[in-house]
C-alpha cells in the first residue's frame, strides 16, 4: 500500500480512508475495468439495425480496448483466484451482469429474429468472444473484427 500511495502521491492512509485493505482497492480497479467493458457492450448495443450491425460495433469496440483496459482484464482473469469468495462472487456477478449477460442477450435476440441459428445463447456468447480474443493480440496484426464476425457467422467451411 506504501508503494501504492506513493505512485498516486497521496499518504497511506488516505488510501486505507477509502479501501478497508488492498484486496477492496485491487477489486475495485478490477470492477472499474469492468464497468468499462460494459461501457463498450452497452455502445454496441444501441447501435441501430440488425444483430449483425451490433455485432459488428461489438467486435469494433473490443478490438479499439486501450492497452491498460486490456491488461486489467487479463489481470482480472489471472488474478480472481486471489480474492475472497465475497470479492469473486462480486466481480463475476458484475462481468455477467455488464459484459457477458448482455451479449447473451444479443444471441438470444438475433435467434429470436431468425438472425442467428438456435442454440445456447452462452455458448453462442462465449464463442465470439473466444474469437474476438485475437483482436486482443498484438501478435496478430493482421485479424480484423469484420474477420472475426464473418468467422463467427459463417464459419470456416467452404459454401
Amino acid at each position: 500500500m506504501r508503494e501504492v500511495a506513493a505512485a498516486v502521491g497521496v499518504s497511506k492512509a488516505a488510501i486505507y480512508h477509502h479501501y478497508a485493505d488492498k484486496e477492496e482497492l485491487f477489486l475495485a480497479l478490477l470492477l472499474a475495468a469492468v464497468a468499462r467493458a460494459g461501457g463498450l457492450v452497452e455502445r454496441a448495443l444501441a447501435t441501430n439495425g440488425d444483430t449483425e450491425a451490433k455485432l459488428r460495433a461489438l467486435l469494433k469496440g473490443i478490438a479499439s480496448h486501450r492497452s491498460d483496459q486490456r491488461v486489467a482484464m487479463r489481470l482480472a482473469e489471472q488474478e480472481a483466484v486471489h480474492l475472497s469468495e465475497a470479492g469473486r462472487t462480486k466481480l463475476f456477478g458484475e462481468y455477467r451482469a455488464r459484459f457477458t449477460g448482455p451479449i447473451e442477450a444479443l444471441m438470444a435476440e438475433g435467434q429470436a429474429t431468425g438472425e442467428l441459428r438456435r442454440a445456447d445463447p452462452r455458448w453462442q456468447a462465449t464463442a465470439l468472444l473466444t474469437l474476438a480474443q485475437s483482436l486482443l493480440d498484438p501478435r496478430e496484426r493482421g485479424v480484423t473484427g469484420a474477420a472475426v464476425l464473418e468467422l463467427f457467422l459463417h464459419g470456416a467451411a467452404v459454401s
